[in-house]
């Protein structure tokens, strides 16, 4: 796969039982939900990353606004559960993270 440029990206993070799904730019989850294959998918690869709340490392859910380093594919393709998503952010590192719920 080719290798994307590293940028710092903010958003809210919503994930749960096979979810991970990334709105860019957000504050607080949309009201407005958008279809499975308009969404973005987070990928953290099972990060370890110390900011990681513990919870989240086995399964866990909830909603988070978070402050990362990732890659963003430029182009469409087959993200997250089944590959429902068309869209993908890939995690490197967390900045920050905070509990919206």
């Amino acid at each position: 796969m080719k290798l994307f440029p590293l940028k710092r990206i903010r958003g809210v993070w919503c994930i749960g039982l096979e979810t991970s799904l990334f709105f860019p730019g957000a504050t607080a989850v949309p009201t407005q939900r958008r279809s499975e294959a308009a969404s973005i998918w987070l990928e953290t690869f099972g990060s370890k990353d110390p900011l990681m709340p513990k919870e989240l490392t086995h399964h866990g859910d909830g909603v988070f606004v978070i402050d990362m380093i990732a890659q963003v594919p430029p182009v469409e393709g087959s993200f997250g559960e089944r590959g429902m998503a068309r869209h993908g952010v890939l995690m490197h590192r967390l900045v920050s993270i905070r509990r919206l719920r």
